[in-house]
Order: structure tokens, then C-alpha cells, then sequence
């Protein structure tokens, strides 16, 4: 059983312990320690959820430094904290002798990655990055036709998010949309937070062992501004090495609606369509994608050609569930696990190269800004550019950069 320990209450952290409650009950974790942070003499959580942690009699630290200093007996370390505390608080927990479950993505920076890396290396203990998608079966299954060769060689892969946010996204923290805060880089742009999921998968899929490369190069990056922030809310990345597949994202927070996310793994022999649910579907190998949206897709698929189908159905699977669930195996039983740090790091290196400062970032061309009422008389803003879903499907589709449909 793994004795595990956690920070935070509020926010992504309620995941976490939903999570571990429900292993706590399957008799393969017990959660000892929880840091509850103290703001001006409050706990930040509520009176509901103190009351529950009293009942089931667990550890309280009122701060990191409290847990560090008293150091109870636990193996594992769970960090749903956001990204300015990742450097920090997994090194500090590595060296205290414990394994470390930190929130995605790594880091804002290369150094602040590379400081983890030496941390682990250091105190022998690990380090896991919570890519949740790294362990959905969907994504298993594209990496083992990759390794196999069924489909041939892997050419490129692109990625399609669209993805709106309102400004209560954009304000939910003192970090949220900025490139730094006190002087620790955060970078907090789609590539890096939101959708950072999509482009490790790609990198995962791609890598040609067990072994993700360190450092990828980026070919191109364009980073757009329509709202309010220090940072990007829309990008489009590409990298690839020497003699290696392209990788590709077009990603959007400007848009008006959600659309699905979409992967299309480009092989010699194939087309491999990636869906966010956890479906693959195949179609015959073009020069360029040929869906860019779910209901052209799921017309193919309906369609009476034997090319396009769809070869494995992952949606039953809880990509949160799956990945605490694996972690928690490979932790015990001691195995290597995907997204182990040292897996991370490439994507670390991408997000530093795409943005390597805010004068990287132009603003979008044509954005509009809308207000509605919001709860309690607030109001909530949004700052869409109209037709960037059309003008990202076009780029999507034809392997053209964002910049010149817009």
C-alpha cells in the first residue's frame, strides 16, 4: 500500500483527493498528510472540508515548511499545485526522501526543469508529471502502431484545439495568463497549461523508444494575444528533429465554441485520427488531412468505405481515473511509469523556444470583446476573434501556418 500525502484542498486538488479517496477505499493508497495553507490565520478550505479531514484523523500541516520540518511517514507526495510552486516544492519534497506526483506541466522554464531533473537524480527518488493522457489506452494503442511499424513510418502528427475561455479563466489566480511572477517563469499560455496534454501526447507517440528526445527543435511559432494577459491565448507550433516526424499544434482559447480535439497521426500507409474521447478512427495516407471536425469524421466513419473506420474505442475508459490508477501500480510495484520527469522535459523545451519572451506575441487582428452579467452582479468578458475556427481548420487541413488565414 502506498502512504501517500498531498497539498491543497481547493481547486484541481479536489480531484486529487477524489482520486486517492476513492484508491484509499480500494485498500491501495492511505492519504496520512495534507498541507492546508494558512491565509491571514484561515485555512484555505472550507469549514466542510476541515471537518472531514478531522474525521478521518489525518496529518494537517499548515504550510510546506511545517510538513517539511515534522516530515511524517509517507512515501509519495502529491502536488495539484500551480505551476510557480512546481520547481520549488518537488524539489524540496525530492530531497526530504519522498516521491513526488506533481500537476502538469512541468515547469515554465528549461532551468526550472532541469533543477527537477537534478533533484530526482540526486535524492534517487521520482518524480511523475500528472500528463493524464500519457496513460489513456486510446493513446497506448497509437504509440504501439508507431512502434510497430503496421502503418509504416510516422511522418508528422498535428493537433487541432479550440478551446474558448472567459475571463474568469484569465483571473482565477495571481499567475493565470502571465509569463512570469516573482521572478518564476510560468508561461501559462495554452501550450503550456490547458492543452500542454495534446503536444506530450504527440511527443510521447513520436518518440521511437522508451525515450522521449530532451530537446526538440521548433521550426515555427506563432503566438497570438486577444485578451487582456501578459501571455498567448493563441498558438501554432511546430518542431520536429533532423530525419524525425513533425509535430504540430493549432490551438485556440479566441474562439466562440468548443470543438473536439482532434490528432492526426500522419504514417506512410495511414491516417491516424486521434479524438479526445478516446476513439481511433484510420483513413487512407493524402498529403494532408482530409477532417478537420467531428461530424465530417463520424460521416466517413458511417460512410460505406472499408479505409475509414474506426479501430479502437477508448471512451468508456476516465483518463483522470486511468492515470491515478496506473501511477499509484507503477509507484508501488516499482516500474517505470511514462511520464516520468525526465519524459517531460522536451515539452519544457518547446514551450521556452515558442515563447521565449512576451515580445514574442502579437495581438489578434480583429478581436471583440463581449460582456454579459455574471453571478452576484459580476460581469464576465470574453474576447473572441470571429472565424478563427474557420481559419484553423483551413491551416489544419492544408498544413498551412495560422498566421496567413487570418
Amino acid at each position: 500500500m502506498l502512504n501517500t500525502g498531498i497539498t491543497g484542498v481547493r481547486g484541481y486538488a479536489g480531484i486529487h483527493h477524489t482520486q486517492i479517496s476513492r484508491l484509499e477505499a480500494a485498500g491501495l493508497v492511505r492519504l496520512h498528510a495534507v498541507v492546508v495553507p494558512k491565509f491571514g490565520g484561515m485555512y484555505d478550505a472550507s469549514d466542510e472540508d476541515m471537518q472531514s479531514l478531522a474525521d478521518r484523523k489525518l496529518a494537517i500541516f499548515d504550510s510546506i515548511d511545517e510538513f517539511l520540518e515534522q516530515k511524517p511517514d509517507i512515501d509519495t507526495m502529491f502536488l495539484p499545485v500551480g505551476i510557480p510552486l512546481h520547481r520549488d516544492l518537488s524539489v524540496r519534497c525530492l530531497e526530504a526522501g519522498y516521491n513526488v506526483v506533481c500537476e502538469k506541466p512541468l515547469a515554465g522554464s528549461v532551468a526550472d526543469a532541469d533543477s527537477m531533473i537534478d533533484a530526482r537524480k540526486r535524492s534517487g527518488k521520482r518524480l511523475i508529471i500528472a500528463y493524464q493522457f500519457m496513460y489513456h489506452p486510446s493513446i497506448e494503442f497509437v504509440r504501439g502502431l508507431a512502434q510497430s511499424g503496421a502503418y509504416g513510418r510516422l511522418l508528422r502528427a498535428d493537433t487541432l484545439v479550440l478551446w474558448p475561455r472567459k475571463s474568469t479563466y484569465f483571473t482565477r489566480n495571481g499567475w493565470a495568463g502571465r509569463f512570469e511572477t516573482r521572478g518564476v517563469a510560468v508561461r501559462d499560455c495554452p501550450l503550456n497549461n490547458a492543452c500542454a496534454h495534446f503536444f506530450q501526447n504527440m511527443l510521447y507517440v513520436s518518440s521511437s523508444d522508451s525515450e522521449i528526445s530532451s530537446d526538440l527543435p521548433v521550426l515555427r511559432a506563432d503566438n497570438f494575444r486577444s485578451a487582456p494577459i501578459e501571455t498567448a491565448d493563441t498558438q501554432d507550433v511546430e518542431a520536429a528533429e533532423p530525419h524525425g516526424p513533425t509535430l504540430r499544434m493549432i490551438v485556440s482559447h479566441a474562439c466562440e465554441a468548443q470543438s473536439n480535439t482532434f490528432t492526426v497521426y500522419q504514417f506512410e500507409d495511414k491516417h491516424v485520427y486521434w479524438l479526445h474521447e478516446g476513439l481511433v478512427v484510420t483513413a487512407p495516407p493524402e498529403t494532408t488531412p482530409r477532417y478537420a471536425d467531428r461530424a465530417s469524421l463520424d460521416a466517413a466513419v458511417s460512410s460505406a468505405d472499408p479505409e475509414i473506420r474506426m479501430i479502437f474505442d477508448g471512451s468508456h475508459y476516465d483518463p483522470v481515473a486511468h492515470a491515478f490508477d496506473s501511477i499509484v501500480q507503477g509507484l508501488t510495484a516499482e516500474e517505470p511509469l511514462p511520464s516520468e520527469v525526465d519524459q517531460c522535459r522536451a515539452h519544457a523545451s518547446i514551450v521556452e523556444q515558442a515563447l521565449p519572451d512576451v515580445n514574442a506575441i502579437q495581438s489578434m487582428p480583429g478581436t471583440v470583446e463581449r460582456t454579459k452579467p455574471g453571478p452576484e452582479g459580476s460581469t464576465i468578458q470574453s474576447w473572441t476573434r470571429p472565424g478563427i475556427e474557420e481559419a484553423a481548420r483551413k491551416a489544419f487541413l492544408s498544413n498551412s501556418p495560422l498566421a496567413s488565414e487570418l
